[in-house]
């Protein structure tokens, strides 16, 4: 979950044992990608950004595109009516489903929930590698202090007890880079003191992380999560919605956004290098023999 902007300053890439490298984020959690187009488009949070000039400058250097993916954008106010109509209640049950309402107070229940449908709704996908509940947890602190709770959104079936795992969850938050970039994208103390006084004037959100349990999905619970997430975009009065990178090899994903009005902003690719012996780096301990 990062941040950049044009205007920020980049560090090189950053090298890993495998041999594949990626321009580095600015900002405090993790992401990953060197994009290849769209760099006129400032970068937002939980999303990676690089001058132009990186990706021709990696490719001289032998490095070759591996699992290309795309940020989206969706302007909340030319969402079609139908795709941005909140769910009644009674229409959850009509599919034996329920909403859990997810509160400040109540997000790391939430995050417990959300793990395993996480982990197994991505487990196919070749970049993802599973993540415990320390980890989620670490990538979800602060959060509390900047989420809109009407932008969360907890799936289960109707009988299921309080505990039991989504079966299909969206995690949307106000988009905090303008209050990050006056802090050096640092989530302190005081950036998080702003936060909580300026967090209604956020007018851009971004959808963290959705997924389906894999046993439900093709039901048509996806359709109407973003349906209700649509719904209070707009009831919240914001701009856009903007959707962390979606692998070209998941299309489904990827249509929910476009049927919603949405366009890609970025495009972006992970590097793979096939390091020889010749150009394996020294080990550090032989440097001075």
């Amino acid at each position: 979950m990062t941040t950049s902007s044009p205007s920020s300053p980049h560090g090189p890439g950053s090298s890993r044992p495998n041999g594949s490298s990626v321009p580095s984020p600015p900002l405090p959690n993790v992401t990953g990608g060197l994009l290849l187009s769209g760099t006129e488009h400032p970068g937002f949070f939980d999303s990676a950004w690089n001058p132009a000039f990186f990706a021709p400058s990696f490719h001289s250097a032998g490095f070759a595109d591996w699992g290309r993916a795309h940020t989206w954008e969706v302007e909340v106010g030319s969402i079609p009516a139908a795709r941005a109509t909140a769910v009644s209640e009674s229409e959850w049950a009509q599919h034996g489903l329920r909403r859990r309402r997810v509160s400040r107070t109540g997000l790391r229940a939430f995050a417990r929930r959300l793990l395993p449908t996480l982990n197994a709704a991505f487990a196919q996908l070749p970049y993802y590698t599973q993540i415990s509940r320390a980890q989620l947890q670490s990538q979800m602190a602060g959060l509390p202090a900047l989420m809109d709770p009407a932008l969360v959104l907890d799936i289960v079936g109707s009988d299921e007890p309080e505990a039991a795992p989504s079966r299909c969850f969206t995690l949307v938050i106000p988009d905090p880079v303008p209050i990050l970039r006056r802090h050096g994208g640092r989530l302190g103390p005081r950036a998080i003191l702003e936060l909580v006084i300026n967090r209604r004037r956020l007018r851009d959100a971004v959808l963290i992380i959705q997924g389906t349990d894999p046993r439900f999905q093709g039901q048509g619970i996806l359709s109407l999560v973003i349906r209700d997430l649509n719904a209070g975009l707009a009831a919240g009065g914001y701009r856009r919605l903007r959707v962390t990178f979606i692998a070209e090899d998941n299309p489904a994903s990827a249509a929910v956004f476009e049927r919603s009005g949405g366009r890609v902003l970025h495009e972006l690719t992970f590097l793979d290098r096939h390091l020889t012996a010749a150009s394996t780096p020294v080990p550090l301990e032989e440097h001075g023999r």
